[in-house]
């Protein structure tokens, strides 16, 4: 399993998340205004759909969108205010299920080597905390590990980089 490392400078927020999507490297980019998340083309930049999961009428509540990644054949999307990780279809239309407990403040999601990593910045729940919280492909909670304010991250190698949303001068 990859390593949480803490990075420590100030996060730049990252909303762009590169998904294979069937044969095409495409971005995922959440709008957090509009409650959407949006789809892009690689390659070029160009708009595929403006709406691709349009998380108001998805069945579910989610209220600010972070960050989405492709998680096996699924879309997982992390909300900052609902305190949860969103998972969708493939194809954006269906709402799966959502990762909750013990989740508080969640902001950067990563995956690699098979397993999901949440960046868990909160503490206003039970078994909550400042933690990177990972998962199993199924959203079954394998670890949690300690982790001071973190913001986003990535799986590089055999390590997670982690950046933190602590403002250091």
């Amino acid at each position: 399993m990859p390593t949480p490392r803490l990075l420590l400078a100030p996060t730049a927020v990252s909303l762009l998340a590169l998904a294979p999507l069937g044969e095409a490297q495409e971005l995922l980019i959440p709008e957090s205004s509009t409650d959407r998340v949006m789809r892009f083309d690689a390659r070029d930049g160009s708009l595929i759909d403006a709406s691709f999961i349009d998380v108001r009428t998805s069945g579910t509540t989610v209220l600010i969108p972070i960050k989405a990644i492709c998680v096996g054949d699924e879309i997982w999307v992390t909300d900052q205010v609902a305190d949860a990780v969103m998972r969708f279809s493939a194809d954006g239309t269906t709402f799966l299920g959502k990762l909750d407990a013990g989740l508080d403040n969640v902001r950067g999601i990563a995956a690699g080597d098979g397993l999901v990593f949440v960046a868990n910045g909160g503490g206003a729940g039970p078994g909550t905390g400042d933690a990177i919280k990972v998962y199993d492909t199924s959203g079954n909670p394998v670890a949690s590990y300690p982790a001071e304010e973190p913001y986003d991250l990535s799986v590089v190698g055999d390590e997670i980089l982690v950046t933190n949303a602590i403002q250091h001068d």
